[in-house]
């Protein structure tokens, strides 16, 4: 959720990543000010920014080039479940600090110039 105005500089919430280079699926919770490391405390302009999350769990996983997966994303109050072709790979409940109970669904590409998205559903539980 973007708590900036609208500049897209002050975010809310989690993200659920696929990193190919380091062969990982990390969930991801940006750092607000009841919750963030000793240096991003003292640096309030890291705060709610996208380059600055903290990982809250990651699993191996290795990405193949040119394939299609299917991502579902669950959340339940606390809980989050992250699927990759169905199959369960994070489950985390975020009871410490900051829980985020609203907000949106967005997509972000990083070094990747061939991503697709295709048949985006979001649905309430």
């Amino acid at each position: 959720m973007d708590e900036g105005g609208g500049n897209g500089r002050k975010l809310t919430g989690y993200y659920f990543t696929l990193d190919p280079a380091h062969a990982k699926l990390t969930l991801w919770q940006m750092q607000t000010e009841d919750e963030c490391d000793p240096d991003t405390c003292n640096k309030p302009w890291y705060l709610y920014h996208l380059g600055n999350p903290i990982s809250l769990e990651d699993v191996d996983f290795s990405l193949g080039h040119g394939r299609w997966y299917e991502l579902k994303v669950e959340v339940e109050g606390s809980l989050i479940k992250c699927y990759v072709d169905d199959v369960l790979k994070i489950e985390y409940d975020d009871r410490i600090g900051t829980t985020f109970l609203q907000g949106t669904v967005g997509f972000f590409v990083y070094k990747a110039s061939d991503a697709r998205f295709d048949d985006v559903l979001v649905e309430s539980l």
